[in-house]
């Protein structure tokens, strides 16, 4: 281990635990783990928050934690031991190893290469289903664009990774990834599947306790629904030893000290093998300023204060994470977290806890990072919204809660006028019960609260902006979605209330959208409203209307957009998400009553319109 590298975490892991207590005041996450690296060992670890909140079980190092899309670089590391073994080319058409799989028109043509960049032109996900040959034969039912010409995220195009595994080598995936790569490694504790077995080791997941409207400093959280987690895109849980491993795999050329699970070869495959695209970079995430990113074989490769390091995300249900490999300064951090799948929180510690320790190594002593100390007021959402660039809050508006556009005007906040922002995870609450809030208040540096109102011609509220730079309000008619821009063709009016679930008229006479699509085809039904189903990845979302055009939008949700989604309408009662035209994922109603759409299908999931007001 370097004996510099644990002296310059020691110095800054007091900053780091401030910084992550202010995280959890402002953020939906009662606890999680934060693990420094070098080639060498391990440099820090740091427990913070907690484990169980309802029994106030604080977070150890041996707690374990899901590491969700993180272990899509795990499963590529075991197919590429198989290409190194020549038992599989990354060339391979995916049929060759199941030949029982139909994904579309072009099934023959999905390689190996493009399962592990994201580039089939596959669905997203088939979350409706829970076994991973189940999810693979739907596949069938859902279009799919040309592979190797787009990047498209897909958790699906994993799960089709894990079965190739499990076919070459006649043994399930889960295990040939304890065997070739733990065991070496000398990690005996990790979760290779997640198995109800598993469950008394790792920490309680956490989710918004009301799954409908954005998270604000102060709402509850609940215990997250259990669920087995077997699939190749996020099967993993690992502590505070496995979570090391992993990153200082990341960091070298497929060696741990002395055990190799990887060939350099391989190792630079994984790095050099870009798809078009990648991930989206954080806007508001504190780091280093990442400049470009393109995903290879299970990581993303993102410039980061001008060097090439590795990336990589990861949510399940209760559980929410990141890793960073920084090879050139020999540096790793990961952050795991038991926080929903789609909270920011892991990124921002990792890539912060990154730049702090990097610029300690930089000045050569500990004092190094002392002035990179994140204040309250960067943390907390509502000074963030306060602070934003004027132009962003232009022609904001809401949406109430029959789907309709409401005109807002942002104004200052008067001093001391602001309500609580932040919950404690110290405090146990009953079983069952969502965490306890305690009352705090943000202040600015005069010791006032500083930030902005949203007003409308029937109340008002505090405007807060999350970590994706979305903007919300605690205005009780404009809670249940995030605040958006309102486009040119928008003839809406603050004056205009809508009845709950009222129609949409989609005649003909509606000409074409902002898309430029048709808004409209003989036979469409009345879809604005908010559905709901039972599928813990992604609860419900709403479909609102905007000028001509319609939109999907969800509050929140492992799976959910983290921007509101176009529909448009290319056939009787379907629509595609997304404005490009290549993009597989569609909405579909599949019943109507009175022509209001009842019940919609989207990734092989029915989601049923809520009647309740």
């Amino acid at each position: 281990m370097s004996v510099s590298a644990s002296a310059r975490f020691d110095a800054v892991a007091p900053m780091l635990t401030r910084v992550a207590e202010l995280v959890m005041r402002f953020e939906p996450v009662p606890g999680g783990l934060l693990v420094a690296c070098t080639r060498n060992g391990v440099a820090g670890v740091l427990p913070f928050g907690l484990a169980d909140a309802e029994r106030g079980i604080s977070v150890t190092p041996a707690h374990l934690f899901e590491i969700g899309s993180i272990s899509k670089f795990l499963a590529s590391v075991v197919i590429n031991q198989l290409v190194d073994e020549g038992r599989v080319s990354l060339a391979d058409p995916v049929v060759r190893y199941l030949p029982w799989l139909d994904a579309g028109p072009y099934t023959e043509r999905i390689t190996l290469e493009h399962l592990l960049q994201h580039t089939a032109g596959l669905v997203s996900g088939v979350d409706g289903l829970t076994d991973e040959k189940a999810q693979a034969w739907a596949l069938r039912h859902r279009r799919s664009a040309e592979p190797g010409r787009y990047f498209h995220y897909s958790n699906i195009g994993y799960i089709l990774v894990g079965l190739m595994i499990s076919a070459v080598t006649g043994r399930h995936h889960g295990e040939e990834l304890r065997r070739r790569v733990f065991e070496p490694l000398g990690v005996s504790t990790a979760a290779t599947t997640v198995r109800n077995a598993d469950r008394a080791r790792l920490a309680v997941g956490y989710v918004p306790a009301v799954d409908d409207r954005p998270f604000l400093p102060g709402d509850p959280l609940a215990p997250a629904p259990w669920l087995e987690a077997l699939g190749a895109d996020g099967n993993v849980a690992l502590d505070a030893d496995g979570l090391a491993a992993l990153l200082r795999l990341m960091l070298g050329d497929g060696a741990v000290g002395d055990a190799r699970v990887l060939s350099a070869a391989a190792m630079t495959r994984i790095r050099a093998m870009l798809a078009p695209d990648g991930e989206p970079l954080p806007e508001l995430v504190m780091g280093l300023p990442a400049t470009a990113s393109r995903y290879g074989l299970g990581l993303n490769v993102e410039t980061i204060g001008g060097a090439p390091c590795l990336t990589h995300g990861g949510g399940m249900v209760g559980y929410a994470s990141f890793v960073l490999a920084d090879p050139a300064h020999d540096l790793a951090v990961g952050v795991v977290t038991n926080a929903n799948g789609d909270c920011l929180a892991a990124q921002l510690l990792a890539r912060h806890a990154h730049r702090v320790l990097l610029a300690g190594a930089q000045a050569g002593d500990r004092d190094g990072a002392s002035d990179l100390d994140l204040p309250a007021a960067r943390l907390d959402p509502v000074p963030r919204a306060a602070a934003a660039n004027p132009s962003l809050l232009r022609d904001l508006a809401g949406t109430d809660d029959s789907g309709t556009e409401v005109l807002v005007r942002i104004v200052a906040c008067p001093e001391g006028d602001r309500p609580p922002s932040s919950w404690s995870s110290g405090s146990p609450a009953e079983s069952g019960a969502p965490v306890s809030l305690q009352d705090s208040h943000s202040t600015g540096a005069g010791g006032a609260a500083t930030g902005l109102r949203v007003v409308t011609d029937h109340g008002e509220g505090t405007l807060y902006r999350d970590l994706y730079g979305r903007f919300a309000t605690d205005h009780p008619a404009l809670r249940t979605a995030f605040l958006h821009r309102a486009g040119p063709s928008s003839s809406w009016s603050s004056e205009s209330p809508a009845e709950s679930g009222a129609l949409i008229s989609l005649q003909e006479s509606h000409s074409t959208s902002t898309s430029g699509a048709p808004t409209a085809h003989t036979g469409a039904v009345g879809l604005v409203g908010q559905y709901r189903s039972h599928n813990p990845w992604f609860t419900n979302f709403r479909i609102v209307r905007r000028g001509a055009d319609l939109y999907l939008t969800a509050a929140g949700g492992v799976e959910a957009p983290s921007d509101d989604e176009l529909l448009v309408p290319i056939g009787a009662g379907e629509f595609r998400i997304g404005a490009e035209p290549w993009l597989p994922e569609r909405l579909t109603v599949v019943a109507e009553i009175d022509g209001v759409a009842t019940i919609v299908d989207l990734g092989d999931c029915r989601y049923a319109r809520s009647s309740c007001p």
